[in-house]
C-alpha cells in the first residue's frame, strides 16, 4: 500500500508539472480537440458538436482523439481528423489546442496536456445528484476537495485532477445555471446554455450519425419499422451500488409473448458502466434485442414509439419527440435510500405511468398499445417537463454551442484557470 501511494504520488506530481509546463506552450485559436466517454466510444454531445464543425465550419480544425482501434478506423475511412490517443502527435495537437471538450471527463483526452480552454459539453440533464452534490460527508474524498490550508495545497498536487474544474459546462436551460454552477463547484458565470448537441440528430438527418452504432440491430429495426412493428426501446441506467441481472428484473419470455400480442420489437441497452448483465440468448426471442452498450443509440431513438426507463435522463432527450414512456425502477425504495438520490421529487417529475412490479408493466403495456392505440395521457405533462429543461427545442444546439465558445468563450482576453 506504501508502494502504491508512493507511486501515485510521484504519478501526480508529474501529471502536475507537466501541465504547468504545457501551459506555456501558445495555442492555435482554430485548433479544437475533441474526446468522450474514457477515450473509447463517440457518441453524445462530442459526437454531433464535432460532426458538426467538421462539415460546416471551415475555419476550425476539429480532431477528435481517442484510444480504440475501432472508432479511430472509422473516423479515418471517413475522411475525419482522428488521432491515437498515445501518439505524439496527438499529444503535440492537445498542447497547442485551444479549446478541449469532452463529455464526462478530460481522460478522455489527457488529463495532464490539457492545458487549453476545458469545456464539458455534458452528458445529461440535472436529476439524479451528480457533481459536489454526490460526494458523501466523512468519506476520503470529501476531506480532501473540503480540506483547508497547507493540507489543501499539498493535496491540490497530489489529488491535481480532483481539484482542477473544467473552464465550462454546457447547460439546456438559464433556469439550471445556479444548480449546475453548485453541482460542479465552479462560479455561475462559467455555464453555457447552449442545448445538447446530441438532441439535433432526432429531430434532422446528421452526415454520418451512424458512426460508431450498433449497425446489425440497427438495421433490423428499420426492417422491422418497415413491416408495421412497434419499437420499443428499454434504456436503464447505472447503479453506484448494487445492480441486478436484468434477466432477474424482466422476465423475457413473458415480455417476449407480450410484445408479440402488440406487435412491437423491444431494444434493450445498458448503460455502458453498468455492472449489470444482460443475459439475452436473441435466438431464444423472437421480438428482443441487445444493443451495444459502448455504442451510440440516438440515431435509432427517433424510430422508436416507446420509451422504457428508470432514472436515466435520457428520457428528457427524447421528450423532444413527444412519445410515451413508462418509468420502471425496479429497485425504487433502494436506489432513493441508498444510491444519489433526485434533485426533484422523482414522482412529481417524470411525465409517464410509474411501475415497480413487472405483472403490472405488463398489463399496462398490452393496454397502452392494443386498447388505448399506442396513445397515453401525458403529452402536455411530457411539453411541461421538456420546457423546464430545454430552452430550446430545435436541431441547432451544436451551432448555437460553437457560435457561444466563439462569442463568449473566446473573446475573453485573460481566463482565470478554474480550481476547486
Amino acid at each position: 500500500m506504501k508502494i502504491f501511494s508512493i507511486l501515485s504520488f510521484f504519478k501526480s506530481l508529474i501529471c502536475y508539472s507537466t501541465y504547468q509546463f504545457s501551459r506555456l506552450i501558445p495555442k492555435k485559436k482554430n485548433l479544437w480537440i475533441f474526446g468522450d466517454g474514457m477515450g473509447n466510444t463517440f457518441s453524445g454531445n462530442p459526437k454531433y458538436l464535432f460532426l458538426y464543425i467538421s462539415n460546416n465550419i471551415p475555419e476550425i480544425k476539429p480532431i477528435w482523439i481517442t484510444h480504440s482501434n475501432e472508432i479511430y478506423n472509422l473516423l479515418k475511412q471517413r475522411g475525419y481528423n482522428v488521432f491515437k490517443s498515445n501518439s505524439l502527435k496527438a499529444k503535440f495537437k492537445i498542447v497547442r489546442a485551444k479549446i478541449l471538450l469532452f463529455g464526462h471527463s478530460r481522460i478522455a483526452i489527457n488529463k495532464c496536456l490539457s492545458s487549453g480552454i476545458n469545456i464539458n459539453v455534458m452528458h445529461g440533464c440535472p436529476f439524479k445528484k451528480s457533481g459536489i452534490d454526490n460526494i458523501v460527508k466523512g468519506t476520503r474524498l470529501y476531506n480532501i476537495i473540503y480540506s483547508k490550508g497547507i493540507k489543501r495545497l499539498f493535496y491540490r498536487i497530489v489529488y491535481f485532477s480532483a481539484f482542477r474544474k473544467e473552464d465550462y459546462f454546457c447547460s439546456t436551460s438559464k433556469d439550471f445555471e445556479e444548480l449546475l454552477a453548485k453541482e460542479q463547484y465552479v462560479a455561475e458565470d462559467r455555464i453555457l446554455t447552449c442545448g445538447f448537441s446530441r438532441t439535433d440528430v432526432l429531430l434532422s438527418e446528421i452526415k454520418d450519425e451512424d458512426l460508431f452504432t450498433d449497425l446489425e440491430i440497427s438495421n433490423i429495426v428499420k426492417k422491422e419499422k418497415e413491416n408495421g412493428k412497434r419499437i420499443i426501446f428499454y434504456i436503464p441506467t447505472f447503479r453506484d451500488l448494487e445492480e441486478k441481472n436484468i434477466s432477474t428484473v424482466l422476465n423475457f419470455s413473458l415480455l417476449d409473448e407480450a410484445l408479440d400480442e402488440i406487435n412491437a420489437i423491444m431494444v434493450c441497452k445498458l448503460h455502458i458502466i453498468s455492472k449489470s448483465l444482460l443475459e439475452l440468448d436473441e435466438k431464444k426471442y423472437n421480438n428482443i434485442f441487445a444493443y451495444r452498450s459502448d455504442s451510440d443509440i440516438y440515431p435509432l431513438l427517433k424510430t422508436a414509439d416507446l420509451l422504457i426507463t428508470d432514472y436515466s435522463s435520457i428520457y428528457f432527450d427524447y421528450l423532444f419527440l413527444d412519445k410515451p414512456i413508462i418509468f420502471f425502477p425496479y429497485d425504487y425504495d433502494y436506489y432513493l435510500s441508498k444510491e444519489r438520490g433526485f434533485y426533484f421529487d422523482y414522482k412529481e417529475t417524470i411525465p409517464g405511468e410509474f411501475f415497480t412490479d413487472f405483472s403490472e408493466f405488463i398489463d399496462y403495456l398490452k393496454w397502452l398499445f392494443i386498447e388505448n392505440k399506442g396513445e397515453d395521457d401525458y403529452s402536455k405533462k411530457r411539453n411541461s417537463v421538456r420546457n423546464m429543461y430545454f430552452d430550446n427545442v430545435d436541431y441547432n444546439s451544436s451551432k448555437r454551442t460553437y457560435e457561444i465558445i466563439v462569442n463568449k468563450v473566446l473573446s475573453k482576453k485573460k481566463l482565470r484557470k478554474n480550481y476547486n
